[in-house]
């Protein structure tokens, strides 16, 4: 079955209060969604009063990608944003209940991966029992460093490096300062 109409619009309106008042359901095949009208006009999925949840039952790789070519707007081409005006401490939250979660940047030397908490912390905890739990490395040239900035802390411990129970071993291979 093909709906067009040339020249005008195609409305789906249902007013039945229910869960499913509206149902797209391709029981043997995919469904495509494709809009093709200027860089303003977006696909858009609202709902006002509830969530919308995305869910795919396929068990392997790249089972839900989230891309973008193109952008909102000339200085964002190809741009993904996820946002949440939610003022909570979970506002946003990303969960991988079986497997790791990797964030990988690609770009030049500007274009770095960053991490910023304005107003608040940032903590990174580790749970597992091994060997280097939490790792920080560069790999990038002969000329690379790491650095540890602590801004405005003035009191003895602005940088403060701890350990419980064991010791701390501060090593280099020009140096030991």
């Amino acid at each position: 079955i093909n709906i067009t109409n040339t020249g005008g619009s195609i409305v789906l309106v249902a007013t039945e209060n229910a869960a499913d008042a509206i149902v797209i359901n391709a029981s043997a095949g995919g469904i495509d969604i494709t809009a093709a009208g200027a860089a303003t006009e977006d696909i858009d999925i609202t709902n006002s009063a509830g969530s919308i949840k995305l869910t795919s039952g396929e068990a392997v790789a790249d089972s839900m990608v989230f891309a973008s070519s193109g952008g909102i707007d000339a200085d964002a081409v190809g741009q993904v944003n996820i946002a949440s005006s939610q003022n909570a401490a979970d506002a946003i939250v990303i969960i991988s209940s079986a497997g790791g979660i990797d964030i990988t940047a690609t770009g030049t030397a500007s274009e770095d991966l960053d991490l910023l908490a304005s107003g608040s912390s940032v903590n990174i905890t580790a749970t597992e029992d091994a060997s280097e739990a939490i790792y920080l490395r560069s790999n990038g040239g002969t000329s690379e460093t790491i650095r540890l900035h602590a801004d405005q802390g003035t009191g003895v411990a602005s940088i403060n490096i701890g350990s419980d129970v064991g010791g701390i071993t501060i090593a280099g291979g020009l140096g030991t300062t």
